[in-house]
C-alpha cells in the first residue's frame, strides 16, 4: 500500500492506495481514507470530490516510482541519449542497478495509455535474447517476455512479432517448441 498525506481546502487526508495486478498490469484496486484523529470531521460528498481520486491515484503511482528508483532510470537513460545535464550518472552509477531499478520501478511507470513508445533495436534484441532463454530452458517464451518486461500478453507478441519482423527471431511453425516456436504459453 502507498501511503499519502494530502492537504485539501481546510483537510488533512490520509490515502492510503492498494494495488493489484489487474491484466497484466499494476493498478489500484483500493482506497483507504481517513483523517487525523486530531482532526475529524464527517466525510461529505462534496469533500471526496474535492479529494480528486484520480489525482491522488496519480501521485501515489509517482510516489512508488520514483522510491524503486524511476526518476534515476530516466535521468540515466536521457545521459546515455546525450543530455549533458545528466552525462555525470554515466561514471556515477552502476548500469546493474540502473537495470534493477528500471525492472522494479516498470510496474509503476507511467500505465501506457496514448501513443506507443517508440523502441530502438537494442529492445528488440533484449526481446529476442528472454524469448530464446525461455525456449532453450523449456519455458513457455512468451510468458517470459510478459514477466521479465512487465507488460501484457498483447504487448508482448507485438514485441516479438516486431522482432521477428527485423530478424532477429526466426520464422514460427505452429506447435512445434524450438527457437521461434509458435507454442508461447497459455492463453
Amino acid at each position: 500500500m502507498t501511503e499519502l498525506r494530502l492537504e485539501r481546502d481546510d483537510r488533512t487526508w490520509i490515502v492510503g492506495v492498494e494495488w493489484g495486478e489487474v491484466d497484466g498490469a499494476v493498478e489500484a484496486v483500493g482506497l483507504v481514507l481517513r483523517q487525523p484523529s486530531d482532526a475529524q470531521r464527517p466525510i461529505t460528498a462534496s469533500a471526496l470530490r474535492r479529494l480528486q481520486p484520480a489525482a491522488v491515484i496519480a501521485a501515489a503511482r509517482q510516489q512508488r516510482y520514483e522510491a524503486l528508483g524511476g526518476s534515476m532510470v530516466e535521468a540515466y537513460r536521457a545521459a546515455e541519449a546525450g543530455d549533458p545535464d545528466n552525462a555525470h550518472l554515466l561514471d556515477d552509477v552502476s548500469p546493474g542497478l540502473v537495470d534493477h531499478a528500471e525492472r522494479g520501478s516498470a510496474p509503476w511507470g507511467p500505465n501506457g495509455r496514448g501513443r506507443p513508445k517508440e523502441y530502438g533495436e537494442e529492445h528488440f534484441e533484449d526481446v529476442a535474447r528472454i524469448y530464446n532463454e525461455a525456449v532453450d530452458s523449456g519455458r513457455y517464451p512468451l510468458q517470459a517476455v510478459m514477466e521479465t518486461r512487465f507488460v501484457t500478453r498483447s504487448t508482448a507478441s507485438r514485441w516479438v512479432r516486431q522482432a521477428r519482423d527485423r530478424g532477429l527471431l526466426p520464422a514460427t511453425s505452429q506447435g512445434k517448441m524450438g527457437r521461434g516456436s509458435q507454442m508461447e504459453g497459455p492463453r
